[in-house]
């Protein structure tokens, strides 16, 4: 994700150059991929696997920048948003919301805002969309956009008047999942098939939206749209990736929702959208707003115990450090007796135990100040596994003997099984199997490797596998067993006659590196046992 040197600076206050920042981040907080300068600003690019687990709100600027201030020691400047409202008309005589599953869309939040004027954005707003990769559309999507990349929190724009039924001075937003065989055309012009499986915003007709993915063009802003519709929601982060990567669509917005966000964060960010377009495009918010939250999200009370946390990360920190690092971080915390309770906010959903805040106690004292020390108690190695020993071994020759080793399902069904004329009588057979062929424990791993080697025929001239794996079977006196065996398979599709000796002197190969020098074979020549074994190869030899 990619944010704006000055627009951090301009909130947090810091004297560090990009550079140094970038460093700073690195070594306290966040992983910074680049630094590269756009215009009269710098883009500073941090990797989003470090963003997600760390905070709800860090994807945003004000996030972000109150990170950098907390870790120095000092406050953000902020104001607070503040919507002119209109006097008598209300949101409620405009809009009424439906939320079909507050599972899928926890909070809902919009407002209604009429008479704008949409047209270009100022060059401030551009010139800041395009540092963290944005392209500027009008002053009203850009607004959208910007206050996304300010809160973190994605916002959506709907023309009022693009709602059905047409005409109504009313309309009627509803949260929830598509139809089987809806279609959708984005604001990107592709068509995308809808399902259950996927949440949309629609009206009374058709979707509008793909929940926290994309918008819908018939409900997009253009040069004519003069009320618009403003959305702040929550939803279910797995509903949202779910839908991403079946449609193979992947937008700010949705980065945004997959790694979760805080529905707490939702109205602040509504009420900076009304704000920003006020200024931007003119235009009145209708009075109050639409909020569909039935069940507030809460912080929960954490135990912290200095003691532990001191034997945690190695190094004595007095109370005092604790109790101001709890008020730079703005979380609440209470001492009581040995320990403070504390409520880590709503936006931090990676704070869940005691260890989380004892991490969080350690990177605000800054690790490298915390002296190294050997460890307290002898650390001794395992004693060492036979069975995984020689495993290893085994893995290990016939790989460098030019050998692939090959994973296969320990599951077989009836069909495989009568292919190779096998005794069904002592073969273990599942009580639930999910499919046919996987209704039984696979009596003969040789079964599958077979198998496998015919299927790479098709694609190789020859090939080299081997797999150890498990033979089950029922035992004489009832009883389920298993037997742990290894299988070498080598094949090619033209015979040169050599075939059995390649396979001897592999397995020569492998009883040298196991260090077993008393082998020899025995040919047998008479035809198997048919009870016994099914194949009929040239050559069988016994191995001793």
């Amino acid at each position: 994700m990619k944010f704006s040197y000055q627009w951090l600076k301009e909130i947090a206050r810091f004297k560090e150059s990009p550079r140094e920042l970038a460093d700073f981040l690195t070594l306290r907080a966040f992983e910074v991929e680049r630094v590269e300068k756009i215009g009269d600003d710098w883009a500073i690019e941090i990797s989003g696997k470090t963003i997600g687990p760390r905070m709800a709100d860090a994807s945003g600027h004000i996030g972000m920048a109150r990170e950098i201030a907390m870790l120095q020691g000092r406050a953000i400047t902020q104001k607070p948003p503040k919507v002119q409202e209109h006097p008598r008309r209300t949101v409620a005589q405009a809009l009424s919301i439906a939320v079909e599953s507050s599972d899928d869309c926890p909070r809902y939040m919009a407002r209604v805002m009429i008479n704008v004027t949409p047209g270009p954005s100022p060059a401030r707003i551009r010139a800041r969309l395009d540092v963290c990769g944005i392209q500027s559309i009008n002053n009203i999507v850009d607004a959208a956009n910007y206050v996304m990349l300010e809160t973190g929190q994605p916002l959506h724009v709907f023309d009022f008047d693009s709602l059905a039924p047409a005409h109504a001075t009313s309309k009627k937003i509803i949260v929830r999942r598509a139809r089987e065989g809806e279609r959708m055309i984005g604001l990107d012009e592709k068509h995308y098939p809808l399902d259950p499986h996927i949440l949309v915003i629609a009206d009374e007709e058709t979707p509008l939206a793909i929940a926290g993915v994309k918008g819908g063009k018939g409900s997009g802003v253009s040069d004519t749209t003069h009320t618009i519709i403003l959305e702040a929601a929550h939803f279910d982060p797995s509903l949202i990736r779910a839908a991403s990567q079946k449609l193979n669509l992947r937008t700010d917005a949705s980065l945004r929702f997959e790694r979760g966000l805080d529905p707490n964060a939702a109205r602040d960010a509504i009420d900076r959208l009304a704000a920003l377009i006020e200024e931007l495009a003119g235009g009145t918010a209708l009075k109050g707003i639409k909020d569909i939250y039935p069940i507030k999200r809460k912080g929960a009370a954490i135990a912290f115990r200095p003691a532990y946390a001191n034997r945690l990360i190695g190094h004595e920190l007095l109370h005092s450090f604790y109790a101001a690092a709890f008020k730079r971080l703005e979380w609440h915390a209470l001492w009581r007796a040995d320990r403070f309770i504390v409520r880590p906010p709503t936006n931090r959903l990676d704070i869940a135990i005691e260890e989380d805040i004892v991490e969080e106690m350690a990177r605000i004292y800054d690790y490298r100040a915390i002296a190294p020390k050997a460890p307290g108690v002898l650390l001794a190695p395992a004693p060492r596994n036979d069975e995984l020993y020689w495993t290893a071994r085994i893995q290990d020759a016939l790989a460098a003997a030019g050998f692939t080793e090959s994973f296969l399902y320990q599951f077989t069904g009836a069909k495989e099984l009568a292919f190779f004329d096998h005794d069904m009588r002592n073969t273990v057979e599942l009580e639930n199997p999910t499919r046919p062929e996987t209704q039984y424990m696979t009596p003969r791993i040789l079964y599958q490797y077979l198998i496998s080697t015919a299927e790479n025929l098709r694609h190789h001239i020859r090939g080299s596998l081997f797999g150890i794996g498990k033979n089950f079977f029922i035992t004489d006196k009832g009883s389920l067993d298993e037997r742990k065996v290894l299988v070498l398979a080598q094949s090619r599709r033209e015979t040169k006659g050599d075939e059995f000796y390649e396979l001897k002197g592999a397995l020569d190969g492998l009883f040298e590196a196991l260090g077993i020098a008393d082998h020899w074979y025995d040919d047998v020549f008479e035809k198997p046992d048919r009870n016994r074994d099914v194949f009929h190869p040239r050559r069988i030899a016994e191995i001793k």
